[in-house]
């Protein structure tokens, strides 16, 4: 909606296509870095080890959410594809490294319990990764709607513009920043 109402200004049906091609176009980058970025992520990992990694992950994953503020401009929609670079890689390295911290956390239970419950971590994590993904889609409309945004018009106000560029930069920035 960033797209369609502030970067390409509202037009609802230019607009909608144009932002949509975008927004298609920056996923694509995204998603070529962060397969090309799995041998770089298991450097990092050997060399500034697991833990480390992650808080770097999570580092680049702020920085992005941060740079959506100023890379979300009207008439300057290329500024879009510096996001992959940041959250793509992050959100890609800490997916990669959660399941590599699994196999650890695991093997330490079994030292400390003496009984090998891999399977039960592996539910856990498949369950709150489920749960997460049933309720994300709830969240994200009342957030949309508590911005003021109203659907099936080809123009936001200026509030409504400003608050879900608040909530799509500065509001998940904090949430990473406390993860």
């Amino acid at each position: 909606y960033i797209n369609i109402f502030h970067v390409f200004g509202g037009d609802h049906e230019l607009a909608m296509k144009t932002g949509a091609i975008m927004t298609a176009k920056v996923s694509s980058v995204g998603t070529i870095l962060a397969m090309l970025s799995i041998p770089f992520i298991t450097w990092v990992c050997k060399k500034f080890q697991k833990h480390n990694a992650l808080r770097l992950a999570l580092g680049m994953m702020v920085a992005g959410c941060l740079l959506n503020w100023v890379c979300y401009v009207p008439g300057r929609p290329n500024l879009q594809y510096i996001l992959p670079f940041f959250f793509s890689l992050g959100i890609s390295s800490t997916y990669t490294v959660l399941g590599t911290l699994m196999a650890d956390v695991t093997d330490i239970d079994e030292l400390n319990t003496g009984s090998r419950r891999e399977g039960m971590f592996g539910a856990v994590m498949a369950w709150m990764s489920k749960g997460v993904g049933s309720i994300q889609a709830l969240i994200a409309g009342a957030l949309l709607a508590a911005t003021g945004f109203t659907a099936g018009t080809d123009m936001q106000t200026p509030e409504t513009i400003l608050n879900m560029r608040v909530m799509f930069s500065f509001a998940p920035a904090a949430v990473l920043t406390l993860a």
